[in-house]
Parts: C-alpha cells; sequence; structure tokens
C-alpha cells in the first residue's frame, strides 16, 4: 500500500519562520515536519508515498 502525505497551506501561523521555508520543511527534533511524516509512514507499513 502507498502513503500519501499532504502538505499544503500558507503557513500564515507560524510566521515569521515560513516566510522564508514551507511549513513542513521547518525543523522539529534536527528533522523536517516532511521526515517525521515518512518515517511515521513507513512504519504504519506503507512501502511508498505518492
Amino acid at each position: 500500500m502507498k502513503g500519501m502525505i499532504l502538505c499544503a497551506g500558507k503557513g500564515t501561523r507560524l510566521q515569521p519562520f515560513t516566510f522564508s521555508s514551507p511549513k513542513t520543511l521547518l525543523p522539529v527534533a534536527n528533522e523536517t515536519i516532511l521526515d517525521h511524516c515518512g518515517v511515521k509512514s513507513r512504519e504504519a507499513g506503507h512501502r511508498g508515498i505518492c
């Protein structure tokens, strides 16, 4: 099964951090939010990400 990670929006609540990069690329615990989503998707058993 493949997983899908949705990442959209302007990130207005995270400004001024989102002026220079998208919110999914902000670091949290030394990894980006997108990386955390990928790890959780693999742990859930997904073989790929669309």
